[in-house]
């Protein structure tokens, strides 16, 4: 999504709702980040709404997802979610980053947050934003590492699987993109 588009999205919401204040949880969280994001982070075609409002997420849902008319028409939606889905490290609340659009209020988690998050999450999609956050000098690998270590106990064996997995994936990423370079060099 372009940023155009999360705009527009939250602009509806906030028309249909009322609702004046938004917390972005997803890859789309970035643009509360940085003004221009590489071209790499903007492939996702959906918007990641976090509430504890079982009510307000399946309106939400309803009015926007992914199968909504507004969906249908413009090719991107919003998946609003409450915690149930997204697991963040400890104070991730403490460290929201604010920015604003006209006069709504919109939240994202600070980056080693939302990379942690997407890490454990561990899908492909999820790490191959995560690899690109590294590779981008945005998110330095150690202090992901210990941010994913906030969101369970030291020797819990799924944070360990998760760091494992991550790991390979670079690995695999590395090797691939030598790989590409050597044929293409020939």
């Amino acid at each position: 999504m372009q940023r155009r588009e999360v705009e527009h999205l939250i602009r509806e919401i906030s028309n249909f709702t009322g609702d004046k204040e938004f917390l972005l949880v997803g890859s789309q969280s970035i643009y509360g980040m940085m003004d221009y994001p590489p071209d790499v982070f903007k492939n996702s075609v959906e918007c990641d709404f976090y509430r504890e409002d079982a009510q307000w997420i399946q309106t939400v849902r309803t009015q926007f997802g992914l199968h909504s008319p507004f969906a249908i028409e413009t090719g991107y939606h919003a998946d609003p979610i409450g915690a149930h889905v997204v697991k963040m490290p400890l104070g991730w609340k403490e460290r929201l980053l604010t920015y604003k659009i006209d006069d709504i209020t919109c939240k994202v988690p600070h980056i080693l947050d939302l990379a942690a998050c997407k890490l454990m999450a561990s899908r492909e999609k999820d790490l191959v934003y995560v690899n690109e956050l590294v590779s981008w000098s945005f998110v330095k690998k150690e202090e992901l590492v210990e941010r994913v270590r906030t969101m369970g106990l030291p020797d819990d064996p799924n944070v360990q699987q998760k760091l494992l997995r991550f790991d390979e994936f670079q690995s695999v990423k590395s090797r691939v993109q030598r790989g590409h370079r050597s044929n293409g060099s020939q």
